[in-house]
């Protein structure tokens, strides 16, 4: 908070703190499954808020929440980068699987999780904004400074890749 010099945007800046920490906490959480990493990634991500919060803090609402969504999110990869950790599903899940059909679940998971991990970083972007965080295509524009219709278009070559990996490839 020393970052912040001036009184009203200290101010500011703790509400923002308050009414977003939970749930920046939680895509950190949904992306790297580890408190203490997820602990990190929102001491980073509010660092950086900090640093530009002159810029930010004029800001609508809603363009505030994507913004910090965005950061969060951000700091969660670059952790992940560094760490060199990769998501995986526990042996335990599948020793504990009786029947067929939740076999057959978990190897949909897996097959759309490598597939999707496999896209570029924008493609995954953008369905993680739609698909993960229920955000309108305006909404994502104006999260990414960019027109609707190129966020349309992006999610659109985001969901060809994603099928043509799918349908391509055999990620079982």
């Amino acid at each position: 908070m020393t970052l912040i010099e001036d009184n009203d945007d200290r101010e500011q800046f703790e509400r923002l703190y308050h009414k977003y920490n939970r749930i920046m906490y939680k895509v950190a959480m949904d992306i790297l499954h580890s408190h203490e990493l997820a602990e990190d990634a929102l001491s980073t991500a509010f660092l950086n808020i900090s640093r530009n919060f002159s810029n930010i803090s004029s800001f609508p609402s809603a363009k505030i929440k994507n913004y910090c969504i965005i950061v969060i999110k951000n700091a969660a990869k670059d952790i992940l980068r560094k760490e060199k950790r990769f998501i995986t599903v526990p042996e335990t899940e599948y020793t504990e699987i009786a029947d067929v059909e939740n076999i057959e679940t978990i190897l949909a998971y897996n097959m759309l999780k490598k597939a999707i991990s496999s896209l570029s970083d924008k493609e995954q972007e953008i369905l993680y904004l739609r698909c993960i965080m229920n955000l309108s295509y305006s909404e994502i524009a104006h999260t990414l400074n960019i027109k609707e219709g190129t966020a349309r278009q992006r999610m659109n070559q985001a969901r060809n890749s994603l099928m043509k990996r799918i349908k391509g490839e055999d990620y079982v």
